[in-house]
């Protein structure tokens, strides 16, 4: 890994109060399941290693916004169904037209928590 990077995926992993070992461990599952989800190359292997795709897969926000989402624990248990709601919305750049803090425009309306938490209006 380059050196820079590894630099900046330990801080990332500090302000996250995790190691850089769970940070990995989960950035690759992500990108796993997506691959078994999209790719059939991917499919194919899922398959000959009789790999279950995660329950999240499908969810739009599952990736980056679970680390700064209020309902991280809760969704990893199985105990929320919803999509993300950012847990520090001073910390999301907004995109133009996005839905609420860290929510892009193109997510559908039934995907996204309302009212938004800590957003007025």
């Amino acid at each position: 890994m380059d050196e820079s990077l590894h630099r900046v995926l330990k801080a990332l992993a500090a302000s996250y109060e995790t190691t850089i070992s769970d940070l990995n461990t989960f950035a690759v599952e992500v990108l796993v399941h997506r691959l078994g989800l999209r790719c059939t190359i991917a499919s194919e292997v899922f398959n000959w290693q009789d790999f279950a795709l995660h329950k999240k897969v499908n969810k739009w926000c599952w990736g980056s916004c679970c680390l700064n989402c209020v309902h991280s624990s809760d969704c990893t248990n199985g105990r929320y169904a919803g999509t993300y709601v950012s847990s520090d919305p001073e910390h999301c750049f907004m995109v133009a037209d996005d839905k609420a803090p860290g929510v892009p425009a193109y997510i559908d309306d039934k995907y996204v928590e309302k009212p938004f938490p800590n957003q007025a209006g």
